[in-house]
């Protein structure tokens, strides 16, 4: 899970981890189902379980394991998981590298210890991962070189508790600095931050590339005070965000088919669907029944959306209008907080 300041999004973990038993686990047994692009992590101890995304269920045994708390953004890329572990209660935090298709070998951390929160990759030689800590550890952006793990991490800047980070469809590198409520946009060489763009709302925390009203840019995923956030939106070359809608505490987005932005956070959760392509958008609540659900973390894969509860549950969709399918994830004890998805 993340960390946060104000409006940040790891403070979920502080409030959901109320028991913390960082417990040793082996490796899982690749195997359990043909078939799987999605996967579920939970904070406090690190394992990875794999979801059969065509069956809605979860392996009952984790797949791999960091063995480390209060684990942050699960992304993909080249069939290879990495893995994002916060400063908080942990032994070892920082960036993890594992092979899905080789659970045995566990997960490796590349670099040095940062309190690592989110990634994107430009492309098969440049990534990007942020660090976010109240304590010792940096507040910044750092790159890697997926290819070449033994590379380790470079510091690119210095961020005011830098959260998300997103490749824009410009090709320019967008970080959330929750701290100052700004959006960083790095300069066309992706080495320095180029402007620091303000939002209307406190607390920016998620990212997600994407088209408003015609123009490309990306969206903005704000927590606010926790009782009203928003989603905003930069256009590429843009100096300034625009608010798409007032309301939803936002820490995570994803986009649900063409034009349905999805968008979670809160405490108490909540999930909610937002239709682009209206004058006046407004965000509509996805329920599971009568029951509101959510988190901080949202992926797509196949037409579904993926949104984790923070206790043992993962929700599925493909509507705003449902259904909504409950996976259970993990045993008791396992705070499913976030999840992957390999395409």
């Amino acid at each position: 899970m993340r960390n946060h300041r104000k409006g940040g999004w790891a403070g979920f973990a502080l409030l959901v981890a109320l028991a913390l038993a960082t417990s040793a686990c082996t490796d899982g047994s690749r195997g359990a189902f043909s078939n799987v692009h999605v996967y579920a992590v939970a904070s406090h101890n690190g394992n990875v379980y794999e979801i059969d995304d065509t069956r809605l269920i979860a392996s009952s045994t984790p797949l791999v394991s960091t063995v480390q708390n209060s684990t942050g953004e699960l992304a993909f890329h080249n069939g290879i998981g990495y893995l994002a572990v916060s400063n908080w209660s942990n032994t070892a935090p920082g960036l993890y590298r594992f092979d899905p298709a080789k659970p045995a070998a566990g997960a490796t951390r590349i670099g040095t210890a940062i309190s690592a929160a989110y990634i994107a990759f430009a492309s098969d030689s440049l990534a990007y991962v942020t660090s976010a800590d109240y304590g010792t550890m940096p507040n910044a952006l750092y790159s890697f070189n997926p290819s070449s793990p033994s590379s380790g991490l470079t510091k690119v800047a210095d961020l005011s508790y830098p959260q998300d980070v997103a490749i824009g469809a410009d090709g320019r590198v967008y970080v959330a600095e929750n701290g100052s409520g700004k959006v960083a946009r790095l300069d066309s060489a992706g080495t320095a931050v180029e402007i620091e763009i303000p939002c209307a709302a406190a607390g920016a925390t998620g990212l997600l590339p994407g088209s408003y009203k015609g123009s490309p840019g990306v969206f903005v995923g704000n927590t606010g005070d926790y009782s009203t956030g928003s989603v905003e939106f930069i256009a590429n070359s843009g100096t300034t965000a625009v608010t798409v809608v007032s309301g939803p505490v936002v820490a995570r987005l994803g986009l649900l088919g063409a034009s349905t932005l999805v968008v979670s956070g809160g405490f108490p959760a909540k999930t909610y669907g937002v239709d682009l392509t209206a004058t006046t958008p407004a965000a509509v609540e996805v329920k599971n029944g009568t029951s509101s659900f959510g988190g901080g973390d949202i992926r797509v894969y196949n037409g579904s959306a993926y949104v984790p509860d923070g206790t043992n549950t993962l929700y599925a969709f493909s509507s705003v209008s449902g259904p909504v399918t409950a996976i259970s994830v993990g045993s008791t004890g396992d705070l499913i907080t976030n999840v992957g998805v390999d395409e």
